[in-house]
């Protein structure tokens, strides 16, 4: 026997029965940040090696440890680990600059680390992300956070912690980096080995450490003491406290963490992160922040910037299941060419339909119908020489028989009071009496008033 090909490991086929789900959130995408004035882009999943060492960071682990590089015509190339660079390059590029301030943009799109595969993690994932350019206000960072809220809202989850922070700008950052090598030089050698790296190259990293033993340090009162101290100069603090005024004003709840300083080398001053308290310790959803020196530094014009991206997978995850959509109707017939005739004809119509291509017995058929469709429409020798269907409502059993013309418009008005009923259904309930049999209908927020009325 021939050896079974197997996916690679690190990455997932997305079945049928698992894209509505996809569908949902990339809809939702679209709609929400459209809401936002935001425009779609698509940027190529390759890009030149270089984008990601200057822009993403040399020191970085994504850099130093998870890329797919390899080498073609003199040339290296990566496959995207994150898409933040490439829509910067894009930006740069394509003279985006010349527009009218705020551009924005978002993307979804398959990205690439490797890394050791986890619950919500894998080599090839997906995100979904918003960058805006062109504002250096912290209007823009507070609109980003709501943007990002309102978005996972949208999808249903609202059990959310948004932790901020600031890393002020390069000049004032610059001796908070020198208090930490200093307090933590007497730990130098119990640090990880990344960290150790991270000490001469990076100390902000430090603090985003996930080992214990690390951690360990950082809860000691003395180094605690230089990681919340207010090292940031009054104009990144005053920014920083307009942003919280305006989180206030729109109702984000929001904690303050010293030890968020996101795993990128090019946040400055506003850094974020989302969490959801459904997934256990790997519970970021949404990470982002502000990188106004990122777009200078990849050879743009000085733009202010500020942006976030989501795991798709991770926000499946947490995710209530969806059931496949069905289709509007399924042609059972044992008349081959008059089903595909009718049934060209209605999906000509908008309607989506499919009949027995194998023009199995009608009981198959019938059988087929009912876990394919909403609808079953029935076109026997009869039907078909009086020019009508029977359509069957394949949940209620009911069955009527209609002129084939107006077979659209019969199943779009059932499938209109069906999605009415169900609305109902969704959102009320009926209050009945059981003393004087009187019942109403009320809606669900409104069953205590019922009761007590």
């Amino acid at each position: 026997m021939t050896k079974i090909i197997n996916v690679i490991k690190g990455t997932k086929d997305i079945l049928p029965q698992d894209i509505t789900l996809w569908h949902f959130m990339e809809e939702k995408a679209l709609e929400i940040f459209t809401k936002y004035g935001y425009k779609e882009i698509r940027t190529p999943i390759i890009e030149a090696t270089e984008l990601f060492a200057r822009g993403v960071g040399d020191t970085t682990d994504i850099v130093n440890k998870e890329m797919y590089t390899f080498e073609k015509s003199d040339k290296s190339i990566t496959l995207r680990p994150e898409n933040t660079a490439g829509v910067v390059r894009a930006f740069i590029e394509n003279g985006m600059s010349r527009l009218s301030a705020p551009v924005k943009l978002w993307y979804k799109g398959p990205m690439f680390r490797y890394e050791r595969p986890q619950a919500g993690r894998q080599r090839q994932f997906h995100q979904v992300g918003c960058e805006m350019f062109g504002i250096k206000e912290p209007t823009a960072d507070a609109e980003a956070i709501l943007t990002a809220v309102n978005y996972l809202k949208s999808l249903g989850l609202n059990d959310l912690t948004v932790e901020i922070n600031s890393l002020g700008c390069p000049t004032c950052r610059e001796e908070y980096k020198n208090n930490i090598k200093k307090v933590l030089k007497p730990y130098f050698n119990d640090l990880c080995e990344d960290c150790q790296t991270r000490y001469e190259k990076n100390p902000l990293r430090l603090l985003d450490c996930k080992v214990e033993s690390c951690k360990a340090i950082f809860e000691k009162d003395e180094v605690k003491k230089v990681i919340n101290s207010d090292f940031i100069c009054e104009e990144c603090a005053e920014h920083y406290r307009e942003l919280k005024k305006y989180l206030d004003k729109l109702n984000v709840k929001y904690c303050e963490n010293k030890l968020l300083v996101r795993g990128l080398d090019y946040y400055n001053r506003t850094v974020f992160e989302i969490k959801s308290n459904n997934l256990g310790s790997q519970n970021a959803v949404c990470g982002g922040g502000r990188y106004d020196s990122l777009v200078r530094n990849l050879g743009g014009d000085d733009t202010p910037a500020v942006g976030w991206a989501m795991g798709m997978e991770r926000l499946y995850s947490l995710l209530e299941k969806m059931e496949p959509q069905k289709l509007d109707g399924y042609i059972v017939s044992t008349n081959s060419i008059e089903a595909l005739s009718f049934a060209e004809e209605l999906r000509s119509k908008g309607l989506n339909v499919e009949f027995d291509l194998q023009n199995k017995k009608f009981t198959k058929q019938l059988e087929k119908a009912s876990k394919n469709a909403k609808y079953a429409l029935i076109l026997g020798e009869d039907e078909i020489t009086n020019g009508t269907v029977s359509v069957k409502n394949l949940s209620t059993s009911i069955q009527k028989t209609v002129k084939r013309n107006v077979v659209k418009a019969e199943i779009k008005n059932l499938l209109k009071s069906s999605h009415k009923t169900m609305k109902i259904n969704d959102t009320t309930v009926s209050v009945k009496n059981l003393s004087t049999s009187i019942q109403k209908t009320v809606k669900r927020n409104d069953v205590k008033a019922g009761i007590k009325g």
